[in-house]
């Protein structure tokens, strides 16, 4: 591979598999190509998967003298991430960069505005002329949004959700047959989720939420005649053999109702991403908050029909306190582990959730004691084999992309 091919790959698996910004992308290349420009400079003949760490320490060498220390430390950076996709693909068995310590950088404290000094900056620009009017909303947007300045300039109107919030309203006059399908099903998949672990073990509960994924695939291929390829078949057909031998393992009636609302919450999640699927347009907010309100009117609804009180003890109320603590943490990990590192990967680490929501309650000390079935196990091993089987398509499907 010569090196405008392993460039080529190289910026598709950033932007396919990494998910980084065009900026990031286009300094992830330049360094790349700053490394191409020393070696053609110097007559070194070396394609990417012969060069070695002493070309690479001429390199820093000649580079530090026209850049600081953080600019060489960034560069560096850029490289060790080719060289490290190169060993991913097969294409080298070291980094070069591993062998070149970076340059010690001082850590200063960052130099900030105070609040006074932002207002006055902002007053500065005064008047109604269209110039003022600009200045002072770009400097709202950097301070009020805590955007880069890279961010603001390429920001488009696209970009910009004026009608989620404050035309709320006009969003649930247009939300339109596909967001009420998506709502109800999102909806129905939050209430039978609560029925479901409170009728069955949370182990059943989790694995049928973990075959979600060939569900939503299973009714893209009906009602949006997306076509499914003969791996995720086979994925469909490994999870619902699992499925099957989990229900036969669970024939007591209050367990299978448990198992079924299981099922039926997978489906109500799947019916959500599908119904977004068919219209894209559909205000995304809005259907959320659809399936808000079923949820608030059957949980009233039962409150009043069994003369319950949602906050009767200090013991539920610190439940509901460190339930919503951790969904929030967790949440917020995961959104910020998925800018990080591929969807594949991603969606293999997700089975964490499963593997330890079944731990926790099995755990003696959480007084607990779920202890799950051998049907169970059997047919949970089977759900997990089929989704790192359909994890792995998906990852060897998006390489290929990149590589071609």
């Amino acid at each position: 591979m010569n090196w405008s091919e392993s460039i080529k790959a190289f910026k598709s698996y950033l932007l396919l598999e990494r998910g980084l910004s065009e900026n990031t992308l286009e300094n992830y290349v330049f360094d790349v190509q700053k490394l191409i420009a020393y070696l053609e400079k110097h007559n070194i003949k070396f394609g990417p998967t012969k060069v070695d760490s002493d070309q690479l320490l001429q390199f820093i060498y000649e580079t530090a003298k026209e850049v600081k220390p953080s600019s060489q430390s960034r560069l560096l950076s850029g490289l060790r991430s080719f060289f490290d996709f190169l060993i991913t693909e097969g294409l080298r068995d070291n980094n070069p960069v591993t062998l070149v310590e970076p340059p010690k950088i001082g850590t200063t404290l960052p130099v900030t505005l105070s609040v006074s000094e932002v207002e006055e900056l902002i007053n500065s620009f005064v008047g109604e002329e269209p110039m003022s009017i600009r200045n002072r909303c770009i400097l709202e947007m950097l301070y009020s949004c805590g955007m880069r300045v890279s961010e603001l300039v390429n920001l488009r109107c696209s970009d910009l959700f004026f009608e989620e919030g404050l035309s709320f309203y006009k969003n649930y006059k247009k939300v339109g047959v596909s967001g009420l399908i998506g709502g109800t099903g999102l909806g129905i998949a939050m209430i039978t989720f609560i029925w479901s672990i409170t009728n069955t073990s949370a182990a059943i509960t989790l694995l049928c939420l973990a075959a979600m994924p060939f569900i939503t695939a299973f009714l893209g291929f009906l009602f949006l005649k997306e076509k499914i390829s003969i791996n995720v078949w086979i994925a469909i057909t490994i999870a619902a053999i699992g499925i099957i031998i989990i229900a036969f393992g669970n024939t007591n009636k209050s367990t299978f109702f448990g198992l079924l609302f299981g099922i039926l919450s997978a489906v109500g999640f799947s019916v959500f991403s599908v119904s977004l699927r068919w219209r894209p347009e559909t205000p995304k907010f809005t259907t959320v908050a659809i399936a808000g309100l079923i949820c608030a009117i059957v949980s009233i609804v039962i409150l009043v029909e069994t003369d319950s009180n949602l906050l009767s003890t200090s013991r539920n109320q610190g439940l509901f306190s460190v339930h919503g603590t951790l969904v929030c943490i967790g949440l917020i990990l995961y959104s910020l582990g998925s800018r990080m590192i591929p969807a594949a990967e991603l969606t293999l680490l997700s089975l964490t959730e499963v593997i330890g929501g079944i731990f926790w309650v099995w755990l003696p000390i959480l007084g607990i004691n779920e202890v799950p079935t051998n049907n169970t196990i059997i047919g949970g091993f089977l759900i997990f084999i089929s989704i790192i089987y359909y994890s792995l398509i998906i990852k060897n499907n998006r390489r290929f992309i990149a590589l071609n």
